[in-house]
């Protein structure tokens, strides 16, 4: 098996290097957006610099899946769950909370977002309770009132809301969908490193 893998990914050493580069792109600027505060007051600035996100969020799940696809570690970064995210509505203001029991495999929700027919960024407390309140009775109950145990955040965490035609919507945190993903890209950096594929920029050109 370790030959067959190691064969596998010799004669795909450019194409590991350039998702990985794509990967790593996406994935430093969705980070630096996660744990970002800032918003301009610029209608025609925020909603391009959504757009750019949602290309960024798309890029990142696209190279992730075909990296674990490339080194055949699909199974193992499923084992990484992120939690199911809610809105606790017991007191004022609304708080995030991560949940105990509902959890999604990160290979299952980068599937998720790369058929998603709706990916939402939620960057403040407003306009995520707005937004959820536009819902239909039964989606709105599942997802945020008090189904959920109350595991509290004390700060506001950046949400997505993706959902699809096939699958029940889900509510999770960006960052920790980036922490997942950093822990993930370190097991495909060793595996690669193993077969004397440096996807570290310091050590490239090392056989």
């Amino acid at each position: 098996m370790a030959k067959q893998i190691a064969s596998s990914l010799a004669g795909k050493k450019d194409l590991i290097f350039h998702t990985y580069d794509s990967f790593l792109t996406a994935q430093t600027r969705l980070f630096s957006r996660a744990t970002s505060h800032e918003r301009s007051k610029s209608e025609e600035l925020v909603r391009r610099s959504e757009l750019l996100f949602l290309d960024d969020l798309i890029a990142f799940s696209i190279s992730a899946r075909r990296l674990l696809e490339l080194t055949k570690l699909k199974s193992y970064a499923n084992k990484f769950t992120i939690a199911y995210a809610f809105l606790d509505n017991t007191e004022e203001p609304y708080v995030v909370g991560k949940s105990n029991r509902k959890t999604i495999g990160f290979l299952t929700l980068v599937n998720r977002i790369i058929h998603a027919s709706m990916i939402v960024h939620y960057e403040d407390m407003l306009s995520c309770k707005l937004a959820f309140m536009k819902l239909d009775e039964k989606t709105r109950h599942k997802i945020i009132f008090n189904e959920l145990p109350k595991t509290h955040r004390k700060h506001f965490e950046q949400l997505l809301f993706i959902a699809s035609d096939a699958n029940d919507p889900v509510l999770i945190s960006l960052l920790d969908t980036i922490n997942v993903s950093i822990a993930i890209a370190e097991k495909i950096v060793d595996t690669c490193a193993q077969q004397h594929i440096f996807l570290e920029l310091s050590l490239r050109g090392i056989d």
